[in-house]
């Protein structure tokens, strides 16, 4: 028996099969096998898992089909949502520090970070480029100009000593700041190579505080005590 959809009148029979009194769509099956033995003629099934329709022509089921029609147009765009939530704050910067403080990486770690003092280089020379170096103390004097933490410290030659290390002493009002002098190894330029570094034992350097520097060894001849010598003081402003 042959069927078809009618858009204006819904499911009804060809030109070629019987006509029905009328159609009833009684519901959905969970598939074609779930369909009942037996039914009302006209009666209607769509299976579940196919969206196919099913009429009962008196003695079997005939497959309708989908009968599904053709794709509609895009409706329009629907109203914006209401805004979400606010995130959580991100780290920002710490409280604390005072004018002038920089903030610093503490670590190698994510977000870990302090307040201090800008970072302040004083390369000090002690003496020309090319005569012979000798001991003796307060070889430079000069006056700090902000107060500090000493940090590190360095000494450079332009000329190498031959024979002996060559060692320097830096003071703070005539006490030394050093427990380690700072020294530069036989034959070296600079104390970078040291196989003894210097050790700071007093690191706050107040302001306007008088720096010596000493020579306290040089190399032993003629021509080998070493000349040009810098020393390189660095420190954190308070």
């Amino acid at each position: 028996m042959a069927y078809k959809f009618n858009p204006l009148i819904g499911i009804g029979l060809d030109d070629s099969g019987p006509s029905f009194s009328a159609l009833n769509v009684l519901g959905t099956v969970a598939n074609e096998a779930a369909l009942p033995g037996g039914a009302t003629t006209g009666d209607i099934y769509q299976a579940e898992d196919t969206g196919v329709f099913y009429v009962w022509d008196g003695s079997a089921w005939d497959n309708l089909g989908t009968l599904a029609g053709p794709t509609g147009p895009t409706g329009p765009t629907g109203p914006a949502g209401a805004d979400g939530a606010d995130g959580a704050d991100g780290v920002g910067v710490p409280a604390g520090g005072t004018a002038g403080q920089l903030l610093k990486k503490s670590s190698g770690v994510d977000y870990e970070t302090q307040w201090s003092g800008a970072d302040d280089i004083y390369v000090i020379t002690c003496s020309d480029e090319t005569t012979d170096l000798t001991t003796g103390t307060a070889k430079v004097t000069f006056r700090m100009p902000t107060a500090g933490t000493l940090t590190a410290v360095k000494a450079t030659l332009t000329t190498a000593p031959v024979g002996s290390d060559l060692i320097v002493d830096i003071n703070e009002a005539g006490t030394s700041v050093l427990s380690t002098k700072l020294s530069i190894d036989d034959g070296e330029k600079t104390s970078e190579t040291a196989a003894t570094p210097p050790v700071i034992s007093d690191s706050a350097l107040a302001d306007d505080a008088e720096i010596t520097i000493d020579i306290d060894q040089v190399g032993t001849g003629i021509g080998t005590a070493g000349a040009g010598l810098k020393v390189t003081l660095y420190v954190s402003r308070s």
